[in-house]
């Protein structure tokens, strides 16, 4: 997770380098941000492949994983 995390924060590094913009740091909230995206962006794909599910409540989303294994679950549970 650490390296994810670095990743993220030398992107946006990157981008404000690239745009001139000052200060060229990373704040929390655009970590956050940007991580946020990433997981819910992978667990939709999980959710696709079957290794998933997905759903709403009345609050919030839910994820479960999927009991019934997939071709893909069985791959990526392996290798746990």
């Amino acid at each position: 997770m650490q390296n994810i995390i670095l990743k993220v924060i030398a992107d946006i590094e990157a981008e404000k380098r690239a745009a001139a913009v000052a200060p060229r740091h990373a704040m929390v909230l655009e970590v956050t941000n940007r991580l946020h995206t990433k997981a819910l962006q992978e667990l939709e794909i999980m959710q696709a492949t079957g290794v998933v599910r997905l759903g709403h409540t009345l609050n919030d989303r839910y994820i479960s994983v999927n009991r019934q294994p997939t071709n893909a679950s069985k791959t990526l549970f392996k290798s746990v």
